[in-house]
């Protein structure tokens, strides 16, 4: 099974995220919704290669710090040599429990495109763990991962499917174990039992174009998911039958909210 650990993985997806604007477009919406301080000091939780960490340190003065945190020690080596700020600070860790690795508290936690890999009552109570009374805390969640289903799956990968079906006799498994969707009402109840006061949700759209999608089903791990079982050498051919969809759009669920004090 690929994991993010995989160094090919890594340089995939940091390929993807320097060439196409998804992650910094993202990235800044956070930080615009953060508002952090010139000094502050922020967490940028399941950091991959650091392109949230540069959004953060152009926000920040000079006192100001941020510290990357990853489980995964491909994905940490690459925001290492690509953001040298002295500013800058990494932990491998995992989000449940990366608060026990911290010096002290913090000031804000942003999380871009990836906790809802978490486990997220373990995560938030992490969060709240590493924050002052008042930090602030925001992160995002594609909407595919939301229930009930409201992400539009992007086009590329449903044609995928059928060429693989068709051309390869693939046949989609049954899930091992489906993953729960939570509802947004869900995640901030969830919110609020971790000590957070949550604001309204937002939602958002970037346009995504065909070069785009396939830039992003190129990188190993996604194409796994989308064809479970198949080859990729196989699913690069399938990506390749299959690239002649209609653009499509980026759909993001964005949550902020504020730990309560004591």
């Amino acid at each position: 099974m690929t994991s993010w650990d995989d160094e090919e993985n890594a340089r995939r997806y940091d390929a993807f995220a320097r060439r196409f604007p998804m992650y910094d477009r993202t990235s800044e919406d956070l930080v615009e919704r953060l508002g952090p301080a010139p000094s502050a000091q922020v967490v940028d939780l399941c950091c991959g290669t650091g392109r949230t960490t540069l959004a953060v340190l152009a926000a920040l003065g000079d006192e100001g710090r941020v510290t990357g945190v990853d489980g995964s020690a491909a994905m940490l080596a690459i925001a290492r040599s690509a953001v040298t700020d002295p500013r800058a600070g990494w932990l491998e860790a995992p989000a449940e429990e990366f608060d026990r690795l911290l010096s002290g508290p913090v000031d804000a936690v942003v999380c871009n495109s990836a906790i809802w890999q978490t486990d997220l009552p373990l995560t938030f109570a992490a969060v709240r763990r590493a924050l002052r009374p008042g930090g602030r805390f925001a992160f995002n969640i594609g909407r595919r991962f939301l229930a009930p289903a409201g992400g539009k799956a992007p086009g590329l990968a449903e044609a995928m499917r059928t060429v693989a079906a068709r051309e390869y006799g693939w046949v989609a498994p049954p899930p091992e174990r489906p993953r729960v969707r939570p509802t947004s009402d869900e995640i901030l109840a969830a919110l609020e039992r971790a000590g957070f006061t949550a604001d309204p949700v937002a939602e958002l759209e970037f346009a995504q174009d065909l070069d785009e999608q396939r830039a992003w089903l190129s990188i190993p791990i996604f194409t796994e998911r989308a064809l479970p079982g198949l080859p990729y050498e196989q699913r690069m051919a399938v990506l390749a039958q299959a690239y002649a969809e209609p653009d499509v759009v980026s759909q993001w669920t964005v949550f902020t909210a504020t730990a309560r004090r004591p």
